[in-house]
């Protein structure tokens, strides 16, 4: 009995878990599915018209802990324990006339590959398949997909949680600051 929970124990933390979800956007729709259950559903326009309160109060910040951003993003970027990634982006899309969609193309299609290319600097990205492609049909049109696997496993989960760990630093008071304790 023990060396079987010991084993899905060992099972469970070394071996990558598979998280499939897959993003579209269709005309003016908005869909979100992880593991082929649908998550959200709504039209772009609901989620932009979100109104926001309109008070200019400042918060004030009472936290205890202050992240390094920098420090983590370098040691994320640094790090061999990133988690993999495989995915297909497809995006069809057309203007209301030859000459916006075109260079419209000429914008969207290296900006794919900057996208991928800061991915890179996440996650390992092992399979990768990019596909864009303009319809010249004069009207207007609209279709992007992200569909992707990512695999992680507690132990990198575990390690990068201790990366960013070693990036927070305590707040300490000023008076503290000038005593020296």
């Amino acid at each position: 009995m023990f060396y079987a929970l010991f084993t899905l124990f060992l099972i469970i933390i070394l071996f990558p878990i598979p998280i499939k979800f897959r993003v579209e956007i269709d005309e003016f729709k908005i869909k979100v599915f992880l593991y082929k259950k649908l998550i959200l559903d709504k039209d772009i326009f609901s989620l932009i018209k979100k109104e926001k309160p309109k008070t200019k109060e400042k918060k004030k910040d009472t936290r205890k802990y202050k992240l390094d951003y920098i420090n983590i993003v370098n040691s994320l970027k640094k790090s061999t324990f990133k988690p993999i990634l495989k995915y297909r982006l497809q995006i069809d899309y057309d203007l209301s006339d030859a000459y916006p969609t075109a260079i419209l193309n000429g914008l969207i299609t290296p900006l794919a590959y900057v996208i991928h290319g800061q991915l890179i600097r996440f996650l390992k990205v092992t399979n990768y398949k990019i596909n864009i492609t303009p319809i010249f049909n004069n009207s207007f049109y609209l279709y992007f997909s992200f569909k992707g696997i990512i695999y992680v496993n507690l132990v990198k989960i575990t390690i990068i949680g201790f990366k960013i760990m070693k990036h927070i630093k305590k707040e300490v008071s000023p008076l503290r600051e000038a005593y020296g304790q």
